[in-house]
């Protein structure tokens, strides 16, 4: 590809991630894979998309210092806590409450299952 031909396609690009940049669900992208924590925060937000359960803060995970489990919270569109616990290795066993009442036991993967079949 020439400079020239480069240079509009170089402009497009850059005029989207501007548009972009002001969306709150740009913030939200995470990789479709990755880490512990990756797969499990695909999961808990499968799981709250599944249980319709509005969204106003998108969970965030991490690992605790021994990497013994993933916590992830995040804040329910009627300002509930939203809060999951997961083991940190495979098929990382996950539990999902928002305001305290569990919605999901089971494990990430089986929840990304259901949710690619939906």
């Amino acid at each position: 590809m020439t400079a020239v031909r480069r240079l509009p396609v170089i402009g497009v690009v850059a005029a989207a991630m501007l548009a972009l940049s002001g969306c709150s669900q740009v913030d939200a992208l995470v990789p479709v894979s990755g880490g512990p924590e990756s797969i499990v925060r695909n999961a808990t937000i499968d799981v709250l998309l599944r249980a319709d359960v509005d969204v106003l803060i998108a969970p965030t995970c991490a690992a605790d210092d021994g990497r013994t489990v993933i916590r992830c919270t995040g804040r329910s569109g009627d300002d509930q806590p939203i809060e999951t616990s997961a083991t940190p290795k495979a098929p990382y066993d996950m539990t999902v409450t928002v305001g305290g009442r569990e919605i999901y036991r089971g494990t990430a993967q089986a929840a990304i299952d259901e949710a690619a079949q939906s």
